[in-house]
Protein backbone atom coordinates (compact mmCIF):
# COMPACT_ATOMS: atom_id res chain seq x y z
CA UNK A 1 0.00 0.00 0.00
CA UNK A 2 3.07 2.34 0.91
CA UNK A 3 5.58 2.36 -1.87
CA UNK A 4 9.22 2.54 -0.87
CA UNK A 5 10.68 5.37 -1.53
CA UNK A 6 14.53 3.99 -2.99
CA UNK A 7 14.51 4.85 -6.46
CA UNK A 8 18.22 6.37 -7.22
CA UNK A 9 17.22 8.86 -9.95
CA UNK A 10 19.58 9.29 -13.16
CA UNK A 11 19.52 13.58 -13.92
CA UNK A 12 19.08 14.05 -18.01
CA UNK A 13 20.89 16.72 -19.53
CA UNK A 14 18.43 19.76 -21.35
CA UNK A 15 19.38 20.02 -24.86
CA UNK A 16 16.73 22.32 -25.67
CA UNK A 17 13.17 24.17 -25.33
CA UNK A 18 10.51 23.08 -26.84
CA UNK A 19 6.70 24.55 -27.09
CA UNK A 20 3.73 23.11 -27.30
CA UNK A 21 -0.16 24.43 -27.88
CA UNK A 22 -2.73 22.90 -25.89
CA UNK A 23 -6.20 23.57 -25.19
CA UNK A 24 -5.89 26.39 -22.08
CA UNK A 25 -2.22 27.74 -24.16
CA UNK A 26 0.89 27.88 -25.12
CA UNK A 27 4.18 25.53 -22.60
CA UNK A 28 7.62 25.47 -23.18
CA UNK A 29 9.12 21.97 -21.94
CA UNK A 30 12.51 20.68 -22.35
CA UNK A 31 14.04 18.01 -24.78
CA UNK A 32 16.30 16.42 -22.73
CA UNK A 33 18.87 13.67 -22.91
CA UNK A 34 17.97 9.99 -21.71
CA UNK A 35 20.52 8.68 -19.79
CA UNK A 36 20.09 4.94 -21.48
CA UNK A 37 19.91 6.82 -25.31
CA UNK A 38 18.70 9.04 -27.13
CA UNK A 39 16.12 11.79 -26.11
CA UNK A 40 13.09 12.80 -25.20
CA UNK A 41 10.57 15.58 -24.60
CA UNK A 42 9.72 16.83 -21.29
CA UNK A 43 6.25 18.89 -19.65
CA UNK A 44 6.13 19.23 -16.22
CA UNK A 45 3.91 20.60 -13.92
CA UNK A 46 0.68 21.08 -16.65
CA UNK A 47 -2.54 22.44 -14.33
CA UNK A 48 -5.18 19.45 -16.02
CA UNK A 49 -7.87 21.20 -13.28
CA UNK A 50 -8.19 24.46 -11.15
CA UNK A 51 -7.35 25.08 -7.63
CA UNK A 52 -9.11 22.83 -5.54
CA UNK A 53 -9.19 25.78 -2.70
CA UNK A 54 -11.87 27.94 -1.11
CA UNK A 55 -15.74 26.62 -2.13
CA UNK A 56 -13.75 23.96 -4.31
CA UNK A 57 -12.36 22.20 -2.15
CA UNK A 58 -13.75 18.65 -1.67
CA UNK A 59 -15.48 18.76 -4.44
CA UNK A 60 -15.20 17.82 -8.06
CA UNK A 61 -12.73 19.48 -9.99
CA UNK A 62 -13.36 22.13 -12.66
CA UNK A 63 -11.58 22.56 -15.72
CA UNK A 64 -8.08 24.07 -16.05
CA UNK A 65 -8.86 28.07 -16.93
CA UNK A 66 -6.79 29.30 -19.71
CA UNK A 67 -3.52 31.53 -19.23
CA UNK A 68 -1.67 34.70 -21.48
CA UNK A 69 1.87 33.95 -23.00
CA UNK A 70 4.00 31.15 -22.57
CA UNK A 71 3.53 28.66 -19.48
CA UNK A 72 6.70 27.29 -18.16
CA UNK A 73 6.56 23.33 -17.94
CA UNK A 74 10.62 22.91 -16.60
CA UNK A 75 9.44 22.05 -13.13
CA UNK A 76 7.00 19.68 -11.17
CA UNK A 77 4.09 21.48 -9.70
CA UNK A 78 3.03 20.94 -5.68
CA UNK A 79 2.10 17.68 -4.89
CA UNK A 80 -0.98 17.26 -2.77
CA UNK A 81 -0.97 17.55 1.19
CA UNK A 82 0.38 14.66 3.00
CA UNK A 83 2.93 13.46 5.51
CA UNK A 84 6.22 13.43 4.55
CA UNK A 85 7.49 10.21 3.93
CA UNK A 86 10.78 10.39 4.77
CA UNK A 87 10.23 11.97 8.60
CA UNK A 88 6.81 10.96 8.78
CA UNK A 89 6.27 14.12 11.05
CA UNK A 90 6.21 16.96 8.90
CA UNK A 91 3.22 17.74 6.45
CA UNK A 92 4.22 18.99 2.65
CA UNK A 93 2.33 19.79 0.05
CA UNK A 94 -0.16 22.22 -1.26
CA UNK A 95 -4.02 22.57 -2.31
CA UNK A 96 -3.09 24.05 -5.37
CA UNK A 97 -1.64 20.48 -6.64
CA UNK A 98 -3.56 19.26 -9.30
CA UNK A 99 -1.18 18.62 -12.01
CA UNK A 100 0.32 16.31 -14.71
CA UNK A 101 3.50 15.57 -16.50
CA UNK A 102 3.98 14.34 -20.36
CA UNK A 103 7.02 12.64 -21.57
CA UNK A 104 7.09 11.42 -24.64
CA UNK A 105 9.17 10.65 -27.65
CA UNK A 106 8.58 12.08 -30.44
CA UNK A 107 6.14 15.71 -30.97
CA UNK A 108 5.55 15.30 -34.58
CA UNK A 109 6.27 11.08 -34.87
CA UNK A 110 5.04 9.57 -38.34
CA UNK A 111 2.32 7.76 -36.62
CA UNK A 112 0.47 8.84 -33.26
CA UNK A 113 2.00 7.08 -30.17
CA UNK A 114 0.60 5.02 -27.99
CA UNK A 115 -0.10 6.51 -24.42
CA UNK A 116 0.37 5.27 -20.92
CA UNK A 117 -2.09 6.98 -17.80
CA UNK A 118 0.08 6.15 -14.70
CA UNK A 119 -1.58 6.51 -11.10
CA UNK A 120 0.40 6.60 -7.88
CA UNK A 121 0.13 4.15 -4.95
CA UNK A 122 0.40 5.12 -1.60
CA UNK A 123 -2.53 3.99 0.28
CA UNK A 124 -4.67 7.08 -0.83
CA UNK A 125 -2.89 9.48 1.51
CA UNK A 126 0.85 9.87 0.08
CA UNK A 127 2.87 9.96 -3.33
CA UNK A 128 2.61 11.95 -6.76
CA UNK A 129 3.23 11.82 -10.11
CA UNK A 130 6.88 13.33 -9.66
CA UNK A 131 9.63 11.41 -11.05
CA UNK A 132 11.61 10.59 -7.71
CA UNK A 133 9.61 6.96 -8.12
CA UNK A 134 8.19 6.91 -11.44
CA UNK A 135 10.70 8.53 -13.97
CA UNK A 136 9.58 8.30 -18.03
CA UNK A 137 13.56 7.06 -19.03
CA UNK A 138 12.37 3.05 -19.31
CA UNK A 139 9.21 3.64 -20.92
CA UNK A 140 9.98 6.63 -23.43
CA UNK A 141 12.38 4.02 -25.13
CA UNK A 142 9.56 2.06 -26.06
CA UNK A 143 7.81 3.85 -28.36
CA UNK A 144 5.13 5.34 -25.77
CA UNK A 145 4.40 8.44 -24.27
CA UNK A 146 4.30 8.62 -20.22
CA UNK A 147 1.50 10.64 -18.41
CA UNK A 148 1.94 10.82 -14.94
CA UNK A 149 -0.55 13.04 -12.29
CA UNK A 150 -0.90 14.54 -9.32
CA UNK A 151 -4.19 13.73 -6.97
CA UNK A 152 -6.00 15.04 -4.19
CA UNK A 153 -5.33 11.98 -1.50
CA UNK A 154 -6.52 11.73 2.29
CA UNK A 155 -9.20 13.97 3.73
CA UNK A 156 -8.47 16.28 0.98
CA UNK A 157 -9.64 13.41 -1.30
CA UNK A 158 -11.49 11.58 -0.05
CA UNK A 159 -13.45 13.14 3.12
CA UNK A 160 -17.46 11.75 2.30
CA UNK A 161 -20.47 13.21 4.02
CA UNK A 162 -22.72 11.54 2.39
CA UNK A 163 -24.42 15.31 1.03
CA UNK A 164 -24.46 17.06 -2.39
CA UNK A 165 -21.48 19.17 -1.29
CA UNK A 166 -19.39 16.36 -0.48
CA UNK A 167 -20.54 12.77 -2.01
CA UNK A 168 -16.76 11.71 -1.67
CA UNK A 169 -14.58 10.61 -4.08
CA UNK A 170 -13.00 14.04 -5.15
CA UNK A 171 -9.37 12.42 -5.47
CA UNK A 172 -11.22 9.87 -7.97
CA UNK A 173 -12.64 12.41 -10.01
CA UNK A 174 -9.64 14.21 -10.10
CA UNK A 175 -7.83 11.05 -11.76
CA UNK A 176 -11.36 11.34 -14.29
CA UNK A 177 -10.45 14.90 -14.91
CA UNK A 178 -6.44 14.54 -15.79
CA UNK A 179 -7.52 11.54 -18.14
CA UNK A 180 -10.09 13.46 -19.84
CA UNK A 181 -7.49 16.58 -20.43
CA UNK A 182 -5.04 13.85 -21.77
CA UNK A 183 -7.51 12.82 -24.05
CA UNK A 184 -8.09 16.51 -25.59
CA UNK A 185 -4.62 17.36 -25.70
CA UNK A 186 -2.56 14.34 -25.91
CA UNK A 187 -2.41 14.69 -29.77
CA UNK A 188 -0.12 17.71 -29.55
CA UNK A 189 2.29 15.79 -27.91
CA UNK A 190 2.65 12.75 -30.62
CA UNK A 191 0.28 10.73 -28.95
CA UNK A 192 -3.05 8.81 -29.72
CA UNK A 193 -6.34 9.46 -27.62
CA UNK A 194 -7.74 6.24 -28.84
CA UNK A 195 -4.79 4.60 -27.79
CA UNK A 196 -4.36 4.76 -23.95
CA UNK A 197 -3.57 2.45 -21.27
CA UNK A 198 -4.17 3.43 -17.97
CA UNK A 199 -1.90 1.07 -15.07
CA UNK A 200 -1.45 1.88 -11.15
CA UNK A 201 -0.03 0.38 -8.23
CA UNK A 202 -1.04 -0.44 -4.82
CA UNK A 203 -4.04 2.03 -4.65
CA UNK A 204 -3.03 3.15 -8.36
CA UNK A 205 -3.92 -0.15 -9.03
CA UNK A 206 -7.02 -0.28 -6.78
CA UNK A 207 -8.16 2.98 -8.75
CA UNK A 208 -7.72 1.50 -12.27
CA UNK A 209 -9.79 -1.37 -11.26
CA UNK A 210 -12.42 0.98 -10.49
CA UNK A 211 -12.17 2.91 -13.70
CA UNK A 212 -12.98 0.07 -15.44
CA UNK A 213 -16.14 0.00 -13.92
CA UNK A 214 -17.02 3.97 -13.24
CA UNK A 215 -19.53 6.09 -15.35
CA UNK A 216 -17.72 9.01 -15.55
CA UNK A 217 -14.15 7.44 -17.58
CA UNK A 218 -16.59 4.95 -20.30
CA UNK A 219 -14.68 5.52 -23.82
CA UNK A 220 -11.72 7.11 -22.32
CA UNK A 221 -9.03 4.79 -22.06
CA UNK A 222 -9.09 1.17 -24.27
CA UNK A 223 -6.63 -1.16 -21.53
CA UNK A 224 -5.73 -1.14 -17.90
CA UNK A 225 -3.06 -2.92 -15.89
CA UNK A 226 -4.00 -2.71 -12.12
CA UNK A 227 -0.59 -3.86 -10.28
CA UNK A 228 -0.81 -4.89 -6.78
CA UNK A 229 -4.48 -3.59 -6.04
CA UNK A 230 -7.58 -4.28 -7.43
CA UNK A 231 -10.86 -2.51 -6.13
CA UNK A 232 -11.94 -6.12 -4.11
CA UNK A 233 -8.67 -5.69 -1.95
CA UNK A 234 -10.46 -5.03 1.74
CA UNK A 235 -8.40 -1.64 1.71
CA UNK A 236 -9.69 -0.33 -1.23
CA UNK A 237 -13.15 0.81 0.16
CA UNK A 238 -13.72 2.61 3.06
CA UNK A 239 -16.02 1.08 6.14
CA UNK A 240 -18.94 3.59 7.36
CA UNK A 241 -17.05 7.20 5.83
CA UNK A 242 -19.25 9.37 7.44
CA UNK A 243 -19.02 7.90 10.62
CA UNK A 244 -15.44 8.33 10.05
CA UNK A 245 -15.74 12.15 9.10
CA UNK A 246 -17.67 13.03 11.83
CA UNK A 247 -15.18 11.47 14.56
CA UNK A 248 -12.30 13.45 12.68
CA UNK A 249 -14.35 16.46 12.88
CA UNK A 250 -14.92 15.80 16.91
CA UNK A 251 -10.99 15.70 17.08
CA UNK A 252 -10.25 18.88 15.63
CA UNK A 253 -13.02 20.54 18.15
CA UNK A 254 -16.20 20.27 16.31
CA UNK A 255 -19.29 20.79 18.32
CA UNK A 256 -22.87 19.55 17.17
CA UNK A 257 -24.70 21.55 18.81
CA UNK A 258 -23.15 25.25 18.18
CA UNK A 259 -20.68 24.78 15.43
CA UNK A 260 -23.51 23.84 12.59
CA UNK A 261 -22.52 22.38 9.03
CA UNK A 262 -19.94 19.64 9.05
CA UNK A 263 -19.26 20.93 5.57
CA UNK A 264 -18.59 24.65 6.62
CA UNK A 265 -16.22 23.29 9.47
CA UNK A 266 -13.81 21.22 7.33
CA UNK A 267 -13.87 23.77 4.87
CA UNK A 268 -12.80 26.07 7.54
CA UNK A 269 -9.71 23.51 8.95
CA UNK A 270 -6.20 24.65 7.96
CA UNK A 271 -5.30 22.30 4.79
CA UNK A 272 -2.05 21.14 7.31
CA UNK A 273 -4.91 19.68 10.15
CA UNK A 274 -6.21 17.53 6.95
CA UNK A 275 -3.05 15.52 6.64
CA UNK A 276 -1.63 12.60 8.50
CA UNK A 277 -4.67 12.45 10.76
CA UNK A 278 -5.67 9.28 12.87
CA UNK A 279 -9.16 8.45 13.38
CA UNK A 280 -10.30 5.73 16.30
CA UNK A 281 -11.46 2.80 14.25
CA UNK A 282 -14.19 1.45 14.99
CA UNK A 283 -14.22 -1.81 17.36
CA UNK A 284 -15.50 -4.20 13.71
CA UNK A 285 -12.55 -2.31 11.89
CA UNK A 286 -10.02 -2.82 14.79
CA UNK A 287 -8.62 -6.64 14.18
CA UNK A 288 -8.17 -5.77 10.63
CA UNK A 289 -6.75 -2.36 10.44
CA UNK A 290 -2.83 -3.62 10.02
CA UNK A 291 -2.61 -0.98 7.96
CA UNK A 292 -5.07 2.41 8.96
CA UNK A 293 -6.21 3.58 5.77
CA UNK A 294 -8.51 6.40 7.26
CA UNK A 295 -10.25 7.61 4.08
CA UNK A 296 -10.45 6.43 -0.01
CA UNK A 297 -12.62 5.12 -2.33
CA UNK A 298 -16.37 5.19 -1.02
CA UNK A 299 -20.05 4.32 -2.60
CA UNK A 300 -21.42 7.59 -3.51
CA UNK A 301 -25.20 8.41 -2.60
CA UNK A 302 -27.01 9.90 -5.68
CA UNK A 303 -28.56 12.78 -5.97
CA UNK A 304 -30.81 13.33 -8.89
CA UNK A 305 -29.36 13.04 -12.24
CA UNK A 306 -25.81 14.07 -11.47
CA UNK A 307 -22.90 11.30 -12.26
CA UNK A 308 -21.12 10.00 -9.86
CA UNK A 309 -17.69 8.25 -9.61
CA UNK A 310 -19.36 4.70 -8.02
CA UNK A 311 -22.55 4.03 -6.32
CA UNK A 312 -22.63 0.45 -5.02
CA UNK A 313 -21.47 -2.71 -4.83
CA UNK A 314 -18.29 -3.54 -6.69
CA UNK A 315 -19.31 -7.38 -7.03
CA UNK A 316 -22.00 -6.65 -8.58
CA UNK A 317 -20.47 -3.53 -11.09
CA UNK A 318 -17.58 -6.74 -11.43
CA UNK A 319 -20.71 -9.47 -12.17
CA UNK A 320 -22.22 -7.01 -14.81
CA UNK A 321 -18.85 -6.85 -16.68
CA UNK A 322 -16.12 -4.01 -17.61
CA UNK A 323 -16.26 -1.27 -19.91
CA UNK A 324 -16.73 -2.92 -23.43
CA UNK A 325 -13.52 -3.58 -25.48
CA UNK A 326 -11.25 -2.64 -22.52
CA UNK A 327 -8.49 -5.25 -22.33
CA UNK A 328 -7.08 -5.64 -18.95
CA UNK A 329 -3.97 -7.40 -17.42
CA UNK A 330 -4.05 -8.00 -13.16
CA UNK A 331 -0.59 -8.78 -11.71
CA UNK A 332 1.14 -8.60 -8.52
CA UNK A 333 4.79 -9.67 -6.88
CA UNK A 334 5.91 -12.95 -4.90
CA UNK A 335 6.17 -11.85 -1.19
CA UNK A 336 4.59 -8.67 -1.18
CA UNK A 337 3.82 -9.57 2.30
CA UNK A 338 7.83 -8.31 3.09
CA UNK A 339 6.77 -4.81 3.04
CA UNK A 340 5.30 -5.28 6.60
CA UNK A 341 8.41 -6.66 7.48
CA UNK A 342 10.24 -3.27 6.61
CA UNK A 343 7.74 -1.40 8.54
CA UNK A 344 8.14 -3.82 11.53
CA UNK A 345 4.55 -4.85 11.43
CA UNK A 346 5.26 -8.23 10.96
CA UNK A 347 5.23 -9.09 14.67
CA UNK A 348 1.94 -7.38 15.65
CA UNK A 349 0.54 -8.90 13.11
CA UNK A 350 2.22 -13.07 13.71
CA UNK A 351 0.84 -12.77 16.94
CA UNK A 352 -2.79 -11.99 16.13
CA UNK A 353 -2.40 -14.36 13.86
CA UNK A 354 -1.36 -17.05 16.16
CA UNK A 355 -4.00 -15.67 18.45
CA UNK A 356 -7.26 -14.96 16.53
CA UNK A 357 -8.93 -17.68 14.24
CA UNK A 358 -10.86 -13.93 12.09
CA UNK A 359 -7.70 -12.22 11.64
CA UNK A 360 -7.88 -14.91 8.06
CA UNK A 361 -11.23 -13.34 7.47
CA UNK A 362 -11.34 -11.15 4.71
CA UNK A 363 -12.52 -7.85 5.87
CA UNK A 364 -15.18 -7.33 3.52
CA UNK A 365 -16.82 -10.39 5.22
CA UNK A 366 -16.26 -9.56 8.33
CA UNK A 367 -17.87 -6.50 8.16
CA UNK A 368 -20.72 -8.03 7.41
CA UNK A 369 -21.29 -10.58 9.76
CA UNK A 370 -20.99 -11.51 13.38
CA UNK A 371 -17.76 -12.24 15.48
CA UNK A 372 -18.61 -16.37 15.38
CA UNK A 373 -19.05 -15.88 11.75
CA UNK A 374 -15.63 -14.23 11.42
CA UNK A 375 -14.48 -17.21 13.65
CA UNK A 376 -15.73 -19.90 10.99
CA UNK A 377 -14.99 -17.98 8.37
CA UNK A 378 -10.91 -17.37 9.68
CA UNK A 379 -11.03 -21.13 10.62
CA UNK A 380 -11.68 -22.35 7.34
CA UNK A 381 -9.62 -19.42 5.48
CA UNK A 382 -6.49 -20.97 8.32
CA UNK A 383 -7.00 -24.52 7.35
CA UNK A 384 -6.75 -24.46 3.61
CA UNK A 385 -3.39 -22.76 3.51
CA UNK A 386 -1.66 -23.21 6.39
CA UNK A 387 -3.12 -27.08 6.50
CA UNK A 388 -2.29 -27.36 10.40
CA UNK A 389 1.40 -25.67 10.16
CA UNK A 390 2.74 -23.75 12.61
CA UNK A 391 2.62 -19.58 12.32
CA UNK A 392 5.75 -18.06 12.02
CA UNK A 393 7.56 -14.83 9.68
CA UNK A 394 10.31 -18.09 8.56
CA UNK A 395 7.39 -20.36 6.86
CA UNK A 396 5.32 -17.20 5.53
CA UNK A 397 5.73 -18.67 1.63
CA UNK A 398 5.61 -22.47 2.09
CA UNK A 399 1.87 -22.17 1.68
Amino acid sequence: LCPLRTVSRVHSTVLRMVQVRVSEGLLEGERVENPYGGSFYSFKGIPYAQPPVGDLRFKAPEPPLPWEGIRSAKEFGPICYQKDFESQSKITGSEDCLFLNVYTPELQPQNPVPVMFFIHGGGFYSGSGNDDMYGPEFLVRQGVILVTINYRLEVLGFLCLDTEEVPGNAGMKDQVAALQWVNKNISHFGGDPKNITIFGESAGGASVSYHLVSPMTKGLFQRAICQSGVATCWWAKVFEPQLRALELARQLGYNEDTDGDLYEFFKSQPAEKLSGVKVPLSYSEQHRASFELYFGIVSEKQFGDKKGFFHGNISDYLENGIHEDVQVINGYTADEGVLLYVFDKHAKMLQQAKELDNFFTPKHIALNCSLKEQIQAGQKVKQFYMRNKGIDWEGRSDS
